[in-house]
Order: structure tokens, then sequence, then C-alpha cells
């Protein structure tokens, strides 16, 4: 009798499944057309017999019938019936026009339900680009001005970024300028004319790259013949002393604006030096801010981000980011190029190519930002970051081990440049091609140390001494070489002080400014301090070693090091390594977790033995011991060390990302819209959010059930692969949602510290 029962429920419960009661859904009438971006509401009415239809799911697509209809936005319907879903409207189909419909999918209870199809087309803004009338022929060297007028359809143009290219149909165009359109449609920008192209003769266009949004746009060519001018001067004076050349002040009513460009055309390839690029400039004015804290070092940045042609504000600096294809001389005359010419907004460019570090990155991006705001080449100091070539003659001796650190002369010459309050006006006056030399930097030693001193104890560049290796085995040969300033040829001294305090001095002779010592091995373990002093006594600089049983990880003449047995979550760590010096060519360092899985892979480049790297230590790693493994060009394991990662004092920020595929309901069943969906910072941390996913946000604060937004922060709609980020002040709760899919929400808790 059980059985009869149970087998007519589930007789009765399938009958119900395969007809259930009969749904009806209504799409309201939608707009004829909408333009890409614009949010699309779709709002209509379904209704179940039988049922209240509260809490059911309807669907927004767009018929396709060669590969499968797509879903364009979904909706919850409320107890009346009614639903409303939004769009950013999107080209979604080849032939511009989106078939819509609604569509219910049924459930255990009722039908499916679809609604008729209604059109709408998608459209892009169009618009014109024209590039005014250029020079007919240049000398190399020779500044050309770059203008012409952007019309865009549906919006002003104001903040488009026009780039200016020469057209090469063997090896891609060639980027020569960045221009910033104002309200008015109009942009003005130069190019410094130079040997791009085999036969001189070169066509240039402007373009507008537009995105999903607004059409790409491209000018008409204008034709340029280049040639090579013998009776331009040189510029470079005859100086006793090493000096940096000097152009210009820039008028600044505030901190400088830096818009970070990377190329349209390669964004994927050169989106990883993003980050170094801005980080280069950041620890240039970290360094300013140290050495002259009186004054206000700031940089503004904007980075213009794929798929978004517009900046904000109108910068001072443009730093463009370029492969090889984008400029030829990438990596074979230079690894970056900037043009002083005070006409905003400057230009500067980095090279981005695969072997480049992020550290030499950095050292890119600091020594190009210091000639766009109007200082040149540092001249006769060897090794000093600013050192180059001019006219092919390198300015300093040793350029292939020259710093990527900023020295002391480089600080200097910029406070000469902007005085001793920061960037803001009102800045010194300056001829252009005037010099600041090692004897002025010295004169202005009241800046930061007593007046009797005769040389900065910071030492470099008018003295540095260095150790041939940060640590040694007991009894092994220690040999420091150094350097003092060009010319100076005397009879100098070197002293070596041990962790006791006991000191060896040895006398060396310095030609033209160089000195080298060797000294026995020492025995008692621990840190020495190495001095070097000028003739009459004074000193000039120093540096560190360790005497050690215990090196980390050396082998084979080998050894790695990290500048620190300790870090943070999203510290940054400085990695080196020493070996044989007829050791060149690329390896790799890989940092590994306790549990063995690799976190960072970086591509390094020893050259004589030698080479560091900075790897950055994510928020997202787990604390505990990590490995650094060094890797041979062969892919064979040479050496490691190892270092200990713990979290953060202070929650002074989080990340939180837009899940992939979080615009389709059902990522709020496991809370994992946003990852995570829960993040606790303290007062005044960051929260950024990264969009992953392929449609369009919003993080709006409030809850959508209370009343919806609250006001507190909104970001507005950002797409795919932006960022969105709030600073905290205040402790609280703090909801969020989104606005166009409201089934996404999270959560930000800030708490006192």
């Amino acid at each position: 009798m059980v059985r009869i029962l149970l087998a007519a429920c589930l007789l009765a419960f399938s009958v119900a499944l395969a007809h259930g009661q009969t749904s009806s859904i209504t799409l309201d009438a939608i707009p004829d057309s909408a333009y890409v971006g614009d949010v699309v509401t779709f709002t209509g009415t379904l209704h179940l017999d039988g049922r209240n239809p509260e809490g059911a799911v309807v669907h927004i697509k767009d018929e396709d019938t060669f590969s499968g209809d797509d879903l364009l936005a979904s909706a919850y319907v409320d107890s009346d019936g009614r639903f409303v879903a939004r769009w950013i409207a999107e080209d979604v189909d080849p032939d511009i026009f989106a078939d819509v419909y609604a569509v219910f999918e049924g459930d255990y209870a009722s039908q499916s339900a679809r609604s008729p199809e209604q059109r709408i087309a998608v459209l892009t803004y169009g618009g014109s680009l024209v590039l005014d009338s250029i020079p007919q022929s240049a000398a190399f060297g020779e500044s050309v001005t770059m203008s012409g007028t952007l019309y865009l359809d549906g919006r002003n143009p104001e903040g488009a970024v026009v780039y200016i290219k020469e057209e090469d149909s063997f090896s891609g165009d060639d980027l020569l300028a960045s221009a910033y359109v104002g309200s008015d449609g109009r942009f003005n920008t130069y190019w410094i004319a130079e040997d791009i192209d085999p036969t001189n003769d070169i066509e240039v266009y402007a373009v507008f790259e537009g995105n999903a949004r607004f059409n790409r746009l491209v000018s008409d060519i204008h034709h340029m013949s280049l040639y090579f001018d013998p009776l331009v001067p040189d510029p470079t004076p005859p100086v006793g002393d090493g000096y940096m050349k000097l152009y210009y002040s820039m008028d600044l009513v505030q901190a400088p604006r830096v818009l970070i460009a990377p190329s349209p055309n390669s964004y994927d390839e050169v989106r990883k030096h993003i980050i170094p690029v801005q980080e280069g400039i950041i620890e240039l004015t970290a360094m300013l801010e140290r050495e002259y804290e009186d004054g206000v070092w700031d940089v503004s940045f904007e980075v213009l981000d794929r798929g978004r042609p517009f900046a904000s504000e109108e910068p001072d600096i443009v730093v463009s980011i370029v492969t090889g294809e984008e400029d030829p001389q990438c990596g074979v005359d230079y690894s970056g190029v900037a043009w002083p010419d005070n006409v905003k907004p400057v230009q500067a460019r980095v090279c981005s190519l695969e072997e480049y570090s992020d550290a030499y990155v950095n050292a890119i991006a600091a020594h190009e930002f210091i000639h766009a705001i109007g200082l040149g080449h540092t001249f006769d100091i060897a090794r000093d970051m600013m050192c180059s070539v001019e006219n092919d003659i390198p300015t300093c001796d040793d350029l292939r081990s020259k710093s990527n650190t900023p020295s002391s002369l480089n600080l200097a010459a910029i406070v000469a440049v902007y005085g001793t309050d920061g960037f803001s006006n009102p800045n010194n006056g300056i001829v252009r091609n005037e010099v600041f030399t090692i004897g002025d930097y010295q004169s202005r030693n009241h800046l930061r140390l007593p007046q009797d001193q005769d040389y900065p104890m910071t030492g470099y560049p008018v003295g540095y001494i260095f150790a041939g290796q940060w640590q040694h085995r007991p009894g092994e040969e220690v040999f420091l070489d150094g350097f003092h300033f060009v010319g100076y040829d005397a009879e100098a001294t070197v002293t070596i002080e041990d962790p006791h305090g006991n000191i060896d001095a040895f006398a060396v002779s310095v030609v033209d400014g160089y000195f080298s010592v060797y000294a026995d091995g020492y025995h008692l373990s621990g840190t020495y301090i190495a001095r070097s002093y000028d003739h009459r006594g004074d000193f000039v600089a120093s540096t560190t070693f360790d005497v050690t049983e215990d090196i980390p990880g050396e082998s084979d003449g080998w050894f790695v090091l990290t500048d620190a047995d300790q870090y943070y979550s999203g510290s940054a760590m400085q990695i080196s390594g020493y070996g044989p010096q007829s050791y060149y060519g690329q390896s790799r360092v890989l940092i590994a977790d306790q549990d063995g899985s690799v976190v960072d892979d970086l591509s390094v480049y020893p050259v004589a033995g030698y080479f560091t790297v900075t790897a950055y230590l994510s928020n997202s790693y787990q604390p505990g011991t990590y490995g650094v493994w060094f890797y041979d060009g062969a892919g064979s394991l040479i050496t490691y060390t190892t270092f200990t990662l713990t979290a953060p004092e202070k929650d002074t920020g989080a990340i939180v990302i837009n899940a992939m595929g979080s615009s389709v309901p059902g990522c709020e069943e496991t809370d994992e819209c946003f990852i995570p969906s829960v993040v606790t910072v303290d007062v005044g941390g960051e929260v950024a959010w990264i969009n992953e996913d392929v449609a369009a946000h919003t993080i709006t604060s409030g809850i959508l059930a209370d009343g919806g937004p609250d006001g507190v922060f909104d970001s507005g709609l950002f797409v795919s692969e932006t960022t969105f980020a709030h600073t905290f002040d205040s402790a609280g709760v703090y909801p969020y949602f989104c606005m166009v899919h409201p089934w996404m929400s999270g959560l930000v808790i800030v708490q006192d510290t």
C-alpha cells in the first residue's frame, strides 16, 4: 500500500513538472537605439498562474541563431510581477542590431515563457581628426610642432589623448609624440626629429585610438624630409669639473601631473611595466623628501587603461611605454628618451622590453623624469645615474655599470632648479645649457651639513667606496674600490674597522679620482666598516661588509642575498646575486612559499657575475618562510636563500576583485561576486576594487533593500580591467552593491587603530 501511494505521488509530481502552471512574460517597449556604454533599462511583467512570482529570475537575451543567444542582463521579479534589468550597451552583433527578448526559464511549478523580440541598434560615436600642416623638412634634433583638432560626436573631446605616429609598412608604425586635447578640441605637442627611417622621408599622421564607445579616428598623412645639419653647435660647454646640464624650470602651480600612457597597440606587452615606471619616479621624489625635507616633492599620476582613451586632467608630462616595434631605437640606441622642451605636456618615453627587470625600468623612468622636469645629463662623474651618450660620445666613463639610483648631485641639481620649497612655483630662472657643478653642490652643503664639511657624509658622487662582496668567509681576502672626483690625484687613506672597534689603515694612490685596495682576510665574525679619506684626512665615504661562516646559499662561487631577513606583506624586497665575473646571460629567480609553490618568477640578467632585482611581496602571500632560488640560463639550480614574511602590523589597505562572471546571477550563492566579500581595514586605509569581469560594474555604498545608495562612495560605471579605490577615514561598517547587477554585494569593516 505504501509503495502504491509513493508511486502515485511521484507520478503527480512528474506531471506537474512536465506540464506545470502556465506562465506569460511581457517586455515593455525598448529604445530604438543606444550608444555603446549607455545604460539601457529593461522593464516588464511576469505572470505565473496559481502563485506569486516574487523571487523568480528573468533573463534579458539577444537572439543569435549562429552562435547561441547572448545574455544581456538578469533581474529578480517583485511581488507585483514587475522586473527591472539594466544593461551596459555593447556591440553584441556584427550588424549593430540586437534582437532582444525577456525569458523566464521555468521551474518546478511553472512553465517557461518568452516575450516577442524587439530590435535595438547599438551605435558607436564617430567624429573626425585633423592634423595641421607640418614643416616639409626638419634637421635631426630640431623641435617640430604638431597640432590639430579632434571632433567627437556625442561628447566634449576634452581629455582625449591623440598619438602622433609615423607610418611604417614593414615593422609597425612608430610613435612620435602624445597630445592632450582641450575642451575646444585642439591639441598641441612636439617631436624632436630623430633618425627613424632609413630613407629620411617620413609619413606623419595623428590617431585617436577610440574604444568600444568611440570609433578610431585617423587624420590625413603629412610628409616630411629629415636631414643632418652639421652647423648645429655642440651645446656641451667646457667645464673643468663634474657637472649636470640644466635646461629650464617648469611653471607649476601644483604638483607635477604625470600621465603614464602604455602603448594602446601593445598594451598586453607593456602593462607589466606600468607600476615600475610609477615607482621609479616615486623613489626619486622620496629621496628628495628625505634629503630636502622642507620641500613639497609630490607628483600626481594618472594611468591610461586599455579602452579608456581619455585623461581626467591636462598633464605636465606624458610618459609613454612602448615596445621595440613602436620605437626601433629601443634597446639599440637607448632604453628611454625624453625631450626637455618646456612645452606641456613634456614628452618622455620608456622602453618595455622582455629582458628589462622592474628595477631597471625604475631607473629608466627616474632618469627620463629628471629630463622632463628640465635637467640634462651628468658629465665626467663615472657611474652617475644621469650619465648617457650625447652626439655619439659618452658623457661619463663606465656607462655599463652606472648606478640605478639618483645621486646626491642629481638631487641637488633638482633643488638648484626648483628651490628648497619643492616643485611648485616660484621656481628659479634657468638659462638653457647652464651647468650645475660639483663645486656648486659643495657650496650648498649648508642645506644638510655643517659648513666646515669638505664633503657630504653621503659621499657619492663627490666620493664613494664599494666592497667587492657584501659577505666574506673568515680569512678571505677583501677587495675595496672607490672614487673621489674627476681629476683628483693624491695619496689618500682607507680604513677598516672591525666589530670590536679596532682599525686598520691603508695608504692608497688616487689616480684621476679612482683607487682600489686589497686587505688580508679577517677572522672575527660580524660587520666591518670601510671608510675613505682624502689627502687632508677629511672623510669622503663609507661602506660595510660582513665576515661570516654562514653565507646563505653559496654554491660554485655564487651566493644570493635579500636586503633584509624579514618583510611585511605588501612590501618590496631587493634581491642581489654575486658570482664569477665571467658570468653573463639571462637567468631566473624563483620565489617559493613554505609549501614549495612558486609565487613569483623573475628574469634577471647578470653582468660580470652581478645582478639585482626587486620583488613585490603581495598582500595575498601567506606569512611564513619563503625560498629565493637562483637558476642559470640552462635551468640548473645554482643557489638559494630564505626570508620570513609576516603580516603587516596595520591593515592599511585591501584589494577586492570583481569576479569573472559576476554579471550573471549565481555568484551570490557562494558569496563570491566580490572576492573577498568582506574586508577589514584600519581608519585611513584604502580599499581598491579591480574589475576582472568582462562587464562594467559599479561599487555603490548602501543596501539595495534599504533604500539603495547612501552617498558615502560610488565608483560610477567602471569597465573591465580598471580599478576604483576609496579611502575610509571613519570607523564603521560599510555595505555596498553593484547598481547594474543588484545580486552583487560586499562589506567593508573599518576599525579604530
